[in-house]
């Protein structure tokens, strides 16, 4: 089960660090786990932070839930990068003017 505990920690900070909502889920999922091992080992000091932590998971899932749902339709698209486009790019005396000979 400590492996297991382990496991779910690497994968909610992998994915809440790469922005997934899906990494509050498996947090949720974690502190299930942790519940297990803590009654299995009887770590009675652990509840607290079990519990204090199952309520932030859950309200971040919530709140960045709600946050993707009411975002715009274009905010969903994936783009290939984040750079402007040369053709968006303000012209200045160095920029050649496209489709110049």
């Amino acid at each position: 089960m400590d492996w297991l505990c382990g496991l779910l920690t690497l994968g909610t900070m992998w994915l809440v660090a790469r922005k997934r909502w899906q990494g509050w889920a498996v947090g949720i999922a974690r502190q299930a786990a942790w519940a297990v091992l803590i009654w299995q080992h009887e770590l009675w000091g652990l509840v607290p932070v079990n519990v204090v932590l199952l309520w932030i998971y859950s309200e971040a899932l919530v709140t960045w839930r709600r946050e993707e749902l009411n975002k715009p339709a274009d905010a969903h698209a994936d783009t290939q990068d984040d750079h402007p486009r040369l053709a968006d790019l303000p012209c200045g005396v160095d920029c050649p003017s496209v489709g110049a000979d």
